[in-house]
């Protein structure tokens, strides 16, 4: 509201309840009119960003424990990013990697990912 100058019509939310006292508050008293959608949903299918927001957890972890390395913090962002595409399978069957048609093809992933990973340019 700050950078565009106006209060929005419609505001759109996922599932957080702290939302709704935060849109009373700031939105509504300024325009009575508008309208909170709160839990959105494409076609019925409810969306959210729980895997991102996983992912910038884990690059936070690495980037938290990795600080004061300088130059290498850009590797270990690197590292994370492969270790969630290639290795990572939390609650899925197959790692993203898998989901997009990449296989790794070797007895030790890990093992191959680093060979791989020495033959590209720095």
């Amino acid at each position: 509201m700050g950078r565009t100058g106006r209060v929005p019509g419609l505001f759109i939310a996922d599932r957080p309840s702290g939302y709704k006292k935060g849109f009373v508050n700031a939105i509504q008293s300024m325009n009575p009119s508008a309208m909170m959608i709160a839990d959105a949903a494409i076609n019925g299918v409810h969306l959210n960003n729980n895997k991102r927001e996983r992912l910038n957890g884990e690059l936070w972890d690495c980037l938290y424990r990795a600080r004061g390395f300088g130059s290498p913090i850009p590797g270990v962002v690197r590292l994370t990013i492969t270790y969630h595409n290639f290795m990572h399978r939390g609650s899925r069957k197959d790692t993203p990697a898998e989901a997009a048609g990449v296989v790794v093809a070797g007895p030790d992933r890990l093992r191959t990912l680093a060979q791989n990973a020495a033959l590209m340019p720095a």
